[in-house]
């Protein structure tokens, strides 16, 4: 027998013409559209969050409660006819429940410098005893 060199066809088979894919860009292109469009979107939400919103979050879970104390109307809650001494033992005692806030790491505002804030940040006098 003698030994035949192979031949290497110089044209590829229809085998190797066909596209790896059934879904290139070419066949498809709407569909290929779609998930491009569809993976770039979950990219950019991804990005968004982590850049925008988790530093923001962050922030707001570092951010201290908040109260705000209207001082005027402690002092109208004070009985009529008080003697000087008494509304100075309510006042000393406003002033420690204040001070007890902050030491549990409340930013204590006065109402007159607030320009608005929700009912529940408003402290009453029962809040303070």
């Amino acid at each position: 027998m003698e030994d035949t060199p192979a031949t290497i066809p110089t044209q590829p088979t229809a085998a190797a013409q066909r596209p790896m894919s059934s879904l290139t860009p070419g066949r498809y292109p709407l569909l290929a559209g779609l998930l491009g469009g569809i993976v770039g979107a979950v990219l950019a939400v991804g990005i968004g969050w982590y850049t925008l919103i988790k530093p923001m979050h962050h922030r707001l879970q570092q951010t201290p409660p908040v109260v705000v104390v209207d001082f005027v109307r402690l002092a109208q809650q004070y009985p009529e006819g008080a003697s000087a001494e008494e509304v100075e033992r309510l006042m000393r005692k406003t002033n420690t429940a204040l001070l007890k806030l902050r030491d549990a790491g409340y930013v204590v505002l006065d109402a007159q410098a607030v320009l608005a804030a929700p009912d529940e940040l408003l402290v009453t006098s029962d809040l303070l005893q």
